[in-house]
């Protein structure tokens, strides 16, 4: 489990909320004590993607960040996969195969091959015969 813990740094105002004078004195008086302003993004709590930023941060401070079009081109590429196996066993089988009822995140790899087998079986593959082996 990750050690991030949010905390305050930043210190931000929002120039809508304060008024041209004031705004004039803030800036003045950073310059005046030499405080340096960043350059940011801010994201506030009231908007949809706010946790989402958090998320990103904290991934980015465990080392295990990655872009959210990265994940999207690493599924697709998965899915191209899949579905090139799928015209595989398409053109093996002589009819459309689906694996929606199989459960693919399954740990034990024989598990999960017994129920690929087995759903191909109840599509109406016939497996071949152990002297096919030889």
């Amino acid at each position: 489990m990750s050690d991030f813990k949010r905390e305050e740094r930043y210190i931000v105002v929002k120039i809508r909320d304060i008024s041209i004078t004031q705004l004039r004195l803030l800036r003045g008086k950073l310059e005046g004590y030499n405080i340096p302003t960043q350059e940011c993004v801010v994201v506030e709590p009231d908007w949809p993607n706010y946790e989402d930023t958090w998320t990103a941060i904290e991934r980015v401070y465990d080392g295990v960040y990655k872009s959210p079009y990265e994940v999207i081109r690493d599924k697709q590429n998965e899915i191209d996969k899949l579905k090139g196996q799928n015209a595989i066993l398409r053109d093996k089988l002589g009819e459309p195969v689906d694996f929606t009822a199989v459960i693919y995140d399954l740990s034990d790899v024989e598990e999960r091959d017994s129920k690929i087998r087995q759903e191909l079986i109840r599509q109406g593959w016939t497996p071949p015969k152990e002297s096919d082996h030889e």
